[in-house]
């Protein structure tokens, strides 16, 4: 366990204790970014009443938690949630632009917020974001009977059942008998498709349709079930929430005699297990309802407030998680970055009136070291490719940098409109060759002749949120491989044995993604392939790669197996910032897609 100094409370000291918790992370006064962790609290240092040991540089206990408290510490986990970041930002950008105070523990009930809850749009959205939640929260897309226009969730309390039944506990306990798991059972309950069929848990449980959702619940389930005492009960949450095996099979013989004559024994059976399985990671009803505070507000922001909320998400977010994370959502709320707008973070205008666009910083973009972008935004604005050329520091602002800033579009506004690429590059060398007394150079090798893909491809590897729509590119300019019907329809002929795939775009591919099967899938894309990563497998006899690739802003992540019937990698030797045609397989229900076939374009 790791264990740091930190800065006096009172007469106590905080030492940080690493208990290994889920989910994101503590800043540690040292700048260290930590997992969520337990602190214990002492009013003396540590060292003096436990061991301690390094590990990698970093001081640890070497006792575990329970032996720590056993020792005199007092332990105290603190939660960090990174989304309570998210939230401050907007606020106060909401607050600077449009001078509105929000309350964001006081927000109204909206149901149009809670119907985009339940279609499953709920990326940024804290706890509802994973691509299991989304599945799950589309089962409760129907409409309710009792209010018009409302879908199956219409409340703060709602997402909190939810929260607390979307764990590992409850998603793993399968009904013998519905062959559901719990979250899955309270849906059908909630749709009216299905009825309690323990007859104990519907009167005891009717506000969440007899299924135990809190931990609060279990407790109550032990005591008037299991015939336990208050304290009895409240030691069976202990032992199951903390997985106390040893002392939860000894309480087993107590809750079958006080369930007996009040339920069958095979009924009594199934709930113990119902029981232990669900709470091993069973929520607590005040740790589900804070969490889902938490959700409706960054639901409710996000609603009303996108351009806010979403330049919030951006200036929390590492530069590969605005690409392969958000951009897919929020593309149509930003602006690239524009060497005399961009500031040194994603920003909005002071004020709605002056535009609604998130500005992209120009650090988003590759090859930009820290250097270089001071002396950017030290120097902004320029007024055209001269003023640029004769104002920046040439040791910082080489012609490398230059031209990949050109083709980037960083800095369009710099040159006449209607310039094109080639266009561009060649104004820059002749400003260039101007201020420096100089021949101009001609435009480097590297931007000449260039196809559409290859073209976006070098836009790719400088910005990878760029503009554009490879799939078009392939409809209006088909690469060898590609034929296009009159239907637009594109086909890819595979350069191994022929085979044939249709082409799709990234929204296409996503849905299959997501989709089950009943029949083989074969479709082709045109993709930037933005990282690779080969690897050896069984014993280094055999090699594959790992590949990243960028659909039209859809990020899949897949792998090109070696041939079944040689055992050779059939494999283009270097792929990473390329353009290629790549046909995905997918055979079973259950698989994800694999590369069959790829060709750099």
């Amino acid at each position: 366990m790791r264990i740091v100094s930190a800065k006096p409370l009172g007469k106590m000291k905080v030492y940080d204790l690493n208990v290994d918790h889920e989910h994101h992370s503590f800043v540690h006064e040292s700048g260290a970014v930590l997992h969520n962790c337990g602190w214990v609290l002492a009013d003396r240092p540590v060292g003096e009443f436990i061991p301690l040991t390094k590990i990698s540089d970093v001081v640890c206990t070497q006792y575990t938690a329970k032996w720590v408290e056993a020792a005199g510490g007092v332990k105290v986990d603190f939660l960090v949630v990174n989304s309570l970041k998210d939230i401050r930002v907007c606020l106060e950008l909401i607050r600077g632009r449009r001078g509105a105070e929000i309350d964001p523990w006081d927000l109204p009930e909206d149901q149009a917020v809670f119907n985009e809850i339940c279609a499953g749009r709920t990326e940024t959205v804290f706890q509802l974001n994973t691509s299991g939640s989304v599945g799950y929260l589309r089962l409760f897309q129907f409409e309710r009977p009792d209010r018009r226009g409302a879908l199956g969730i219409t409340s703060i309390e709602d997402i909190a059942v939810f929260t607390a039944l979307d764990r590992p506990g409850p998603l793993d306990f399968k009904d013998p008998l519905t062959h559901r798991n719990m979250l899955e059972e309270y849906a059908a309950r909630a749709r009216g498709e299905a009825k309690p069929d323990m007859p104990v848990l519907a009167a005891l449980l009717p506000e969440t349709h007899g299924v135990i959702v809190y931990q609060e619940q279990l407790q109550r389930v032990a005591e008037e079930v299991g015939g336990m005492t208050p304290t009895q009960a409240n030691d069976f949450r202990g032992y199951v929430s903390k997985k106390k095996k040893v002392e939860l099979m000894q309480m087993r013989p107590l809750f079958m005699a006080g369930a007996a004559g009040k339920v069958a024994p095979e009924t009594a059976e199934r709930l113990w297990e119902m029981m232990v399985t669900f709470g091993q990671y069973g929520f607590n009803k005040s740790h589900a309802v804070c969490y889902s505070y938490i959700a409706y507000a960054c639901a409710y922001l996000k609603h009303y407030y996108p351009k806010e909320w979403w330049c919030a998400v951006l200036q929390n977010a590492g530069k590969s998680e605005v690409a392969e994370s958000f951009w897919k959502y929020c593309r149509q709320h930003v602006r690239l970055p524009d060497i005399n707008v961009s500031t040194d973070t994603f920003s909005l205008p002071a004020s709605p009136a002056e535009g609604e666009k998130i500005v992209a910083p120009i650090s988003l973009m590759d090859g930009i070291g820290d250097a270089t972008h001071a002396e950017l935004c030290a120097k902004r604005p320029f007024a055209d490719i001269g003023d640029f050329v004769a104002r920046t520091d040439p040791r910082l602002v080489n012609k490398g940098v230059s031209c990949r800033l050109v083709a980037s579009g960083a800095m369009d506004s710099l040159f006449p409109a209607g310039f094109g690429l080639l266009d561009k590059l060649g104004a820059y060398m002749k400003a260039r060759a101007d201020f420096r007394g100089e021949d101009q150079e001609p435009v480097p090798e590297q931007f000449l002749g260039l196809t559409p893909l290859q073209r976006y491809a070098l836009q790719k590897s400088i910005l990878t949120v760029c503009e554009g729509s490879a799939t078009e590119m392939v409809l209006r300019d088909p690469p060898r491989g590609v034929s296009v019907s009159e239907g637009s329809r594109a086909t890819y002929r595979s350069s191994g044995r022929g085979e044939l795939y249709d082409v799709v775009g990234g929204g296409e591919l996503e849905a299959l993604v997501a989709s089950r099967i009943t029949r083989p899938l074969r479709v082709a894309v045109a993709a930037y392939v933005m990282a690779e990563r080969r690897f050896a497998y069984k014993n280094k006899q055999f090699e594959a790669v790992e590949m990243t690739l960028d659909v039209d802003g859809f990020i899949l992540k897949t792998v090109k197996w070696p041939d079944r019937e040689t055992g050779e990698l059939d494999a283009p030797p270097k792929m990473a910032k390329s353009m290629a045609m790549v046909a995905l397989c997918r055979y079973k229900d259950e698989s994800p897609f694999y590369v069959g076939d790829i060709k750099i374009c």
